[in-house]
């Protein structure tokens, strides 16, 4: 094959460059060395590593080269294989940290002025990730990392630089197309969680921009002001978030265990029948009634197929039920919302005579509130109809509760929730209550 044929085969944007490398050679008399692809006859993509050099006529004239050709594509895929991996986060698929500041060095050029970052932090990763586990918590990256690659446009710099945290380089940008972008992003996190199967995945993202418009500027003072901007997005959207979080998780622990709303308002409603009793303050009695609300917010890390079993539990299977308290608390003090509450959700099937889980504490141990929603939730679970047994007459529940007083449950407040029930419902009357339960 003359050189012109072979030539014709190397991929177009690399045929000046190789032109140039022989030329140049050849005026020098050195040897050739270069790498280049080629489309071979078969059509396939392969790469070459060449090393040449020039035969010369007495006169200086070169006359021919003679050296030799090495496929290399074995090399070269293994190279771009540990490039990709050298640059790339390897849960999302997008840049990592090292890519990015790299970027960031090359683009803090008169070129690309104006030039923007936006910095955006996920809310809730945590929270997801104690409630439903790390392979879920994944899973929500992949997907915000999704929805941000979406939004950007070609020319952009997207990675994720940390856990939770995501970058964007936008060269060429004013500040008010940043922001634009921004709130395309958020329509977009709100569509997410609006279409989310699992009502636990709030998606949410706080986000900060800055735009650099003068080479004088340092750009690290821009990628600060970002990051401040993104932390105040985050402090002002904090409170709602959290609550919206809660209400999430709440509505994910309806979806997944047999609880019912009625369930949460008979709990609240005895709680702070019993609180008043005690004269709890105020502070107390709203931690109360958050407890009331979410002590079982463990189970949703646990199986559904244990929830929702219709018969009785095996002993492998209440092993696994055992372990909500401590789910449920990883989640509390996850949020700080919940943290005022993450002791007693620990503690709230603990046993007066020290016989209950996770930790087996007894008597005055065991935290006040853990003790009432103890009592409370025992009630409610007796006088309710389970897949596995017949819901008791309150008359019943109350006999149940006075045997166990001073072994499962506290005596004083088992007492004090016998005097609370025969004040809403009546001492011994068989009338109906509000649930259509009997006395």
């Amino acid at each position: 094959m003359s050189f012109n044929n072979f030539f014709g085969l190397v991929r177009p944007e690399h045929r000046d460059r190789l032109r140039e490398a022989h030329e140049s050679a050849a005026k020098s008399k050195s040897v050739i060395k270069c790498e280049f692809p080629i489309r071979a006859a078969n059509g396939v993509e392969r790469w070459i590593f060449e090393q040449c050099q020039g035969i010369y006529d007495d006169n200086g004239n070169i006359e021919a080269l003679e050296g030799i050709l090495i496929d290399i594509t074995e090399r070269k895929e293994k190279e771009n294989e540990l490039n990709y991996i050298n640059f790339h986060d390897v849960l999302t698929g997008l840049y990592n940290r090292r890519y990015f500041d790299m970027q960031l060095q090359s683009m803090d050029d008169e070129r690309c002025l104006p030039l923007s970052i936006i910095i955006g932090d996920i809310d809730g990763l945590k929270i997801i990730n104690d409630t439903l586990g790390h392979i879920e918590g994944d899973k929500f990256i992949t997907d915000i990392a999704g929805l941000l690659k979406n939004c950007c446009r070609e020319g952009d710099i997207l990675a994720r630089t940390a856990g939770d945290e995501f970058c964007i380089l936008l060269p060429n940008t004013e500040r008010e197309e940043a922001e634009k972008l921004i709130k395309d992003i958020r329509k977009r996190c709100e569509e997410y969680r609006l279409k989310a199967k699992n009502k636990a995945y709030h998606a949410s993202i706080s986000l900060g921009c800055a735009t650099k418009t003068s080479s004088d500027q340092l750009f690290d003072d821009y990628v600060k002001l970002a990051e401040e901007n993104m932390y105040k997005t985050k402090l002002l959207q904090s409170k709602s978030l959290h609550s919206s979080v809660i209400s999430s998780i709440q509505a994910s622990l309806l979806e997944k265990s047999r609880e019912t709303k009625e369930h949460a308002q008979r709990m609240i409603m005895l709680s702070k029948a019993v609180g008043t009793k005690l004269e709890l303050s105020d502070q107390m009695m709203n931690d109360l009634v958050l407890l009331a609300i979410l002590h079982d917010i463990g189970k949703i890390g646990v199986n559904d197929t244990i929830l929702k079993k219709p018969g009785k539990l095996t002993a492998e299977e209440w092993a696994e039920m055992k372990k909500h308290p401590e789910i449920g608390f990883r989640i509390a003090m996850a949020s700080n919302d919940l943290m005022p509450v993450a002791d007693y959700i620990l503690c709230h099937h603990e046993h007066w005579d020290g016989s209950g889980y996770p930790v087996g504490l007894k008597s005055e141990e065991i935290p006040l509130l853990s003790r009432i929603i103890s009592v409370i939730d025992a009630f409610d679970a007796m006088t309710e109809d389970r897949a596995y047994s017949k819901a008791m007459s309150i008359k019943d529940a109350k006999s149940e509760i006075r045997k166990n007083s001073g072994s499962q449950f506290d005596p004083l407040i088992a007492g004090i929730f016998i005097d609370v029930l025969e004040e809403i419902f009546g001492q011994e009357s068989n009338e109906l209550d509000s649930g259509g339960r009997t006395v």
